[in-house]
């Protein structure tokens, strides 16, 4: 029996061509929703592409930080929990909890109730490397909203704030 091809979605490219860029039509417009200007997706992507170059200087990766958040604000989860908060494959943790572990900057013990779980703890190592993430967050944030007034700063983070909200 002959294998059907895989179907694809409306918004990609067709094979051997690239995506217009976020926000735009393949023509080159700007794309409107509900007569509003899609500004987000590249503001949003060029946002992450800084991080993770500022991250780069410091030998991480936004994953790794982003599992160092996680273990920061709920220590002791299990590599299977931790997947789940970070919507991610457990197959694809395990190469980054290896990685923080191999640092110094990670723990990975049997949970003692259940032997088939690994928890996994921040070392000291590990927190102080978090905390210049922190600094990493802080001087992209000032650097990336640069140009915006004290109240504009305000909102922006109060609009994101709520949108992170309501996606929790």
């Amino acid at each position: 029996m002959p294998v059907k091809p895989a179907r694809r979605s409306g918004r990609s490219a067709p094979p051997g061509r690239s995506s217009p860029p976020a926000g735009r039509r393949p023509d080159g417009e700007q794309d409107e929703r509900d007569g509003r200007r899609e500004i987000h997706g590249p503001a949003g992507a060029q946002a992450a592409d800084q991080y993770a170059l500022l991250l780069a200087e410091s030998g991480l990766t936004p994953p790794l930080a982003g599992i160092m958040r996680m273990l920061t604000v709920e220590p002791g989860l299990s590599q299977q929990q931790l997947a789940e908060h970070l919507h991610t494959a457990p197959s694809r943790i395990v190469s980054y909890v290896d990685d923080l572990e191999a640092r110094g900057w990670l723990t990975r013990a049997r949970d003692p109730d259940d032997r088939r779980i690994n928890v996994l703890t921040l070392t000291e190592a590990g927190r102080a490397a978090f905390a210049s993430i922190g600094e990493i967050s802080r001087a992209h944030d000032a650097r990336f909203t640069e140009g915006l007034s004290d109240a504009e700063h305000a909102a922006l983070g109060e609009m994101l704030a709520r949108l992170a909200a309501a996606r929790a």
